[in-house]
């Protein structure tokens, strides 16, 4: 391990969460290149004083928007490519998602990724919207498909490492519990803790799941009995879906519940002014901030969930509390004002507590030589598939599938239900029009779009032909492609892929000729090079060529291409049908021997 990648979500955090752990490697003389968004003058010059390289990559942190993931696993690559790192290390779920996937197409023989915590996603909540719920079922499945790829991966509490093996997504012998971030303890000393007032202080972003309504509503009742207590409240607003809005925050300062500086810089001045650190939170890794305050000597009450249980022995070091249960808070609160001595003694438990668990040179100097141990100890990760222990494979093309499809799914939201809620108004139910099609070497699936047509039939009962039974509504979603979208669960689900052959008719496998057929070779796709060099408007013959083709030369940068080519045809509509047709007339086969188009019934061409 000469050259290593170091995949941050976000630049401003590096110094205080990976500054240790980027001298360590340093210290070692390994060429460290730091990854990250965001980065300012200051803080480039800061790593480089570090004696690391910053190097700028793109990424949104919070959005879920297809182009901009995929912007994003795309300037990775180059800049993984850049600094021919021969490791990396990827943490929080982008970075280390990405990372993987992106180590894997850059050619990075050993990649790793570090989990801190489960995050918005895996956070219980009794209100789980279908948002939430989309979001944790494609996490874990993205988790399945590109953790086989990685040489280690690091978890920072027991729990977490717990459900990913519960969930078959970690091989046995490729995960470890590497501890929390870690504090340096050369600069964060015990100090006297303030007693009068006794001052509560959490630190953290402003979100529903670091139980910061909890605290607010505890606060009141605490200065509802004792008046003098002092709530703190530090970090800034936060654009995630369970971000606080900023009018709840004024009105608890309005109030005289707590009071809100905002974000901070010195953490140390902050925790100077504290009696007690609070952390009410659903769900953590290791928190750096309940480490920072036992690091500077500091009682703690946090609650007894993964991650955060893992800084407090309960009545040794302070208190562990039901999550979400301001009432219980409370009275852990009470406990040091009406005890003030609780302060002090349960201050010098938690100093002690952090020089054993959460001593920054220790847990840094096991995940470097964790990292280094897997390097000699295993060959490199194949690309572009590598197998795992358990014989599981990495898959780039299903990572990217995955992605795209699912923020895709959020993105479009609005659009899948504004054309479902039209179709059930102009065509009734079902919405959905289900069909068996042939998937990866012709096994059925069952494929779903939106109607576009209605049932209407003749005399006899048969169905009236396409081209009658195609209405206004449904010309329009065929001409925008809105009918295909919900083809993106099939994509979700495993049956297609983004980009492939179109899938057809099953009653057409037995009209292919053996060239014909290799189209099956790969699973269908929503879009394909066929639909981007003609769609409908080919003949067969011209079709199952480009479908050939790209069996033969695809990639995953020929995948991005065609996305992008697919974009234009939308927005052009072109190719949308033969003329005469719907769509496109049946295919009747090949004729024997010939290779070539059978012409359908009553004269005319393949096309």
């Amino acid at each position: 391990m000469r050259r290593v990648a170091l995949i941050s979500p976000f630049a401003p955090s590096l110094p205080a969460f990976r500054g240790h752990l980027i001298r360590t490697l340093v210290g070692r003389g390994i060429e460290v290149a730091v990854l990250a968004p965001d980065f300012t003058p200051e803080l480039r010059e800061e790593i480089r004083r570090m004696g690391a390289r910053p190097v700028d990559y793109f990424l949104e942190r919070t959005g879920i928007n297809p182009v901009h993931e995929l912007r994003a696993i795309l300037s990775l690559v180059r800049a993984l490519r850049e600094t021919k790192a021969d490791a990396l290390l990827g943490y929080t779920h982008k970075p280390a998602v990405y990372g993987l996937f992106a180590g894997a197409l850059a050619g990075v023989p050993y990649r790793h990724a570090l989990i801190t915590g489960l995050g918005y996603a895996f956070t219980p909540d009794e209100n789980k919207g279908v948002r939430q719920k989309l979001l944790r079922a494609c996490m874990w499945a993205l988790y399945r498909t590109v953790l086989p790829g990685a040489s280690r991966v690091f978890f920072q509490n027991r729990d977490d490492l717990a459900d990913f093996q519960g969930m078959g997504l970690i091989a046995p012998g490729q995960a470890l519990v590497s501890g929390a971030t870690g504090v340096d303890l050369r600069e964060w000393r015990a100090s006297p803790a303030r007693t009068r007032p006794v001052t509560f202080t959490l630190a953290g972003r402003l979100l529903k799941e670091k139980g910061i309504r909890e605290f607010a509503q505890a606060g009141r009742m605490v200065k509802g009995r004792h008046p003098d207590a002092e709530f703190l409240l530090l970090g800034g607003l936060d654009s995630n879906p369970g971000g606080i809005p900023e009018r709840t925050v004024r009105q608890w300062v309005d109030e005289g519940v707590l009071q809100w500086p905002g974000v901070v810089s010195d953490m140390k001045g902050c925790l100077a002014r504290t009696s007690v650190y609070v952390l009410p939170s659903y769900r953590e890794g290791v928190p750096r901030s309940t480490q920072e305050a036992m690091a500077a000597g500091r009682p703690v009450i946090t609650t007894d969930v993964p991650g955060c249980r893992e800084t407090v022995l309960d009545g040794v070091n302070g208190f562990l509390v039901p999550p979400r249960d301001p009432g219980a808070l409370a009275r852990a609160m009470e406990r040091f004002i009406l005890e003030p001595e609780l302060i002090e003694r349960m201050g010098r438990e938690s100093r002690r507590l952090a020089e054993e668990r959460f001593d920054a040179e220790k847990i840094n100097t096991r995940l470097v030589e964790e990292m280094a141990g897997a390097g000699r100890g295993q060959s490199p990760c194949r690309f572009p598939a590598g197998t795992d222990r358990a014989g599981r494979t990495f898959d780039a093309k299903r990572a990217f599938d995955l992605l795209l499809s699912l923020s895709a799914l959020i993105l479009l939201s609005p659009v899948l239900a504004a054309a479902a809620l039209l179709v059930r108004v102009f065509l009734g139910s079902p919405v959905l029009f289900r069909q068996e099609r042939p998937g990866l070497k012709g096994k059925p699936f069952v494929m779903l779009k939106f109607r576009t047509m209605t049932e209407a039939r003749n005399g006899d009962g048969n169905p009236l032909p396409d081209a009658q039974r195609l209405t206004r509504l449904g010309l329009f979603l065929r001409r925008t492609s809105i009918d295909e979208l919900p083809e993106l669960i099939n994509v979700l689900k495993g049956d297609m892929s983004m980009v492939g052959p179109r899938p057809l008719l099953m009653r057409y496998l037995e009209r292919y000729s053996p060239e014909q057929a290799r189209r099956h070779e790969v699973k269908p796709g929503i879009t394909g090079w066929a639909q981007v060099n003609g769609r409908n408007a080919i003949t067969w013959e011209e079709k199952f060529d480009l479908d050939r083709w790209y069996v033969d030369h695809r990639s995953l940068r020929l995948d991005v291409r065609i996305i992008a080519m697919t974009v234009w045809k939308i927005l052009s509509r072109e190719g949308i049908n033969q003329p005469g047709e719907a769509t496109m007339e049946e295919f009747r086969g090949v004729v024997k021997g010939s290779g070539r188009c059978r012409k359908p019934e009553g004269g005319g061409g393949c096309g």
